[in-house]
C-alpha cells in the first residue's frame, strides 16, 4: 500500500509530497547532544554525554544532508549550547545553506552569542517559556534565574532581528498562562507556539504525565485555537497517515542513529556505520512508519472521533506500547475537541460517539520494547 496524504494538512502536505518524489527529508531534527543545564520537571529526554558524534562526524553527516536535499535543520539538545563546539556546528549547519531553527533554552545566548547568530542569517530561535510569572517557569526549569535568562536572551535577539518563538508547553502548573505569555511575547516581538500535550519521557518513565493539563485547561486552549467560524473537520480516509514521521521528516540522535521523527525510539540505522541516504531509502524500520495509515492502526481504523484526532505515533508507542495502535491521549483530546464543537453548534449535538479505548479499562504495558 503506497500512503496518501491528508488533505488537511495544507503546506505540510506540499513538504511531504516533495520530500516523497525527491525521496529526501524537507526537514531534520538533529538532537546534538542529550545534555542539559534545566531540570525541567515534564521533560520527555533523557540526559546524559554518551558517546556523542564529534565535531568532524555532525559536519560530514550535514554534508549527506545537503547533498541528500534538505531544505530546513532543526538543531536541539538537551542544551543545544552545552556543545563547546555549538558554535562551530551553526556555522557549518549555515555554510551548506540550511534554513536553520535552534532550541534552546536561552541561558547561554550572550551579546557575543547573539551577533553570531544575527550574522550568520536565516536562523530562527526556539525558546521554551513557561509563564508570565517568573515563579512558575523557575520552578518547572528547576533553575533560579531561568525566566530572566530566557527575557534577556529574546531581548538580545530581536534587537538584532532575529525571529524568536516563544514556546510554551501547557501543563497542570501554568494552565491560566495564555495570556501572560501573549503579553510578554507582543513585547518583545515574539511568535507564540502553545502545545497541549505533555509526553511520557523517551525511555518509557510515566513521571512527566503528573503535568499535563484537565480536560478544562485542554478545552480552554482549543476554545482560544480554534477560529470562532470554525467550520466540522473533514473525514479522515484510511488510507491517509496521521503523522509526517518517515515522510518528510526524520530525526538524528546525538549518537548518530536515525529514527523517522525525533521523538520515535526506533532505530532505521546508524550514521556512523551506514551514509544517510542508505539509512533513509532502505530502512525497513523507517519504511513501517512512513506507510502506517489509518487503516493501519488496531481501533483508530474504526474510531468515530478520527475526524477530530490528532494521533502522534511516539505517544501511542510509548505510553500505550504499541505502534500500531490507539493513544488514549489522542483519544481524550478528540472527545474534548468533539464536544468543543458541539457547544458551538458547528457538528450535530447528538454526536457522543466514544473511542474504542475508552471503552475498556487502561493496561500499561510492563515494558517498552525500543528497537535497535
Amino acid at each position: 500500500m503506497t500512503a496518501t496524504f491528508d488533505p488537511t494538512r495544507g503546506a505540510a502536505n506540499l513538504l511531504a509530497r516533495t520530500a516523497v518524489r525527491s525521496r529526501a527529508p524537507a526537514a531534520v531534527t538533529f538532537q546534538v547532544t542529550d545534555r542539559c543545564n534545566y531540570g525541567c520537571v515534564h521533560c520527555y529526554e533523557t540526559h546524559g554525554d554518551a558517546d556523542e558524534l564529534s565535531l568532524a562526524e555532525i559536519d560530514r553527516i550535514l554534508g549527506e544532508l545537503a547533498d541528500e536535499g534538505t531544505l530546513f535543520l532543526v538543531l536541539t539538545g538537551g542544551e543545544f549550547f552545552m556543545r563547546r563546539d555549538a558554535e562551530d556546528i551553526l556555522r557549518a549547519a549555515r555554510r551548506l545553506r540550511f534554513a536553520v531553527k535552534l532550541l534552546t533554552t536561552g541561558w547561554f545566548i550572550t551579546e557575543p552569542r547573539a551577533d553570531l547568530i544575527a550574522a550568520l542569517g536565516s536562523i530562527q530561535v526556539d525558546m521554551s517559556f513557561y509563564s508570565g510569572d517568573p515563579h512558575i517557569h523557575d520552578h518547572i526549569t528547576q533553575i533560579r534565574g531561568s525566566w530572566q535568562r530566557t527575557l534577556d536572551a529574546a531581548e538580545r535577539l530581536r534587537a538584532r532581528r532575529v525571529p524568536v518563538v516563544l514556546k510554551t508547553p501547557l501543563m497542570s502548573m501554568n494552565a491560566n498562562a495564555f495570556d501572560e505569555v501573549q503579553r510578554v511575547a507582543e513585547r518583545l516581538g515574539c511568535n507564540v507556539q502553545l502545545d497541549p500535550k505533555v509526553t511520557t519521557r523517551e525511555d518509557g518513565d510515566v513521571g512527566p504525565l503528573r503535568h499535563r493539563p484537565s480536560d478544562e485547561a485542554v478545552r480552554g486552549y482549543y476554545a482560544r485555537a480554534l477560529p470562532a467560524d470554525d467550520t466540522a473537520p473533514p473525514p479522515k480516509a484510511l488510507d491517509i497517515t496521521p503523522c509526517r514521521a518517515g515522510q518528510d521528516v526524520c530525526g538524528i540522535t546525538p549518537q548518530g542513529l536515525v529514527t523517522a521523527c525525533h521523538t520515535i525510539p526506533i532505530y532505521g540505522g546508524d550514521l556512523r556505520r551506514q551514509s544517510f541516504r542508505e539509512i533513509w531509502r532502505g530502512s525497513p524500520e523507517i519504511q513501517r512508519i512512513r506507510e502506517l495509515t489509518w487503516s493501519r492502526i488496531d481501533e483508530c481504523n474504526a474510531c468515530d472521533l478520527r475526524p477530530y484526532c490528532g494521533r502522534c505515533h511516539a505517544m501511542a508507542y510509548l505510553e500505550d506500547g504499541k505502534l500500531d495502535g490507539p493513544s488514549r491521549e489522542a483519544c481524550r483530546h478528540a472527545v474534548i475537541l468533539r464536544d468543543l464543537l458541539k457547544e458551538r453548534g458547528v457538528i450535530p449535538g447528538d454526536d457522543s460517539a466514544v473511542p474504542p479505548p475508552f471503552a475498556r479499562p487502561r493496561v500499561r504495558p510492563t515494558s517498552l520494547r525500543v528497537l535497535e
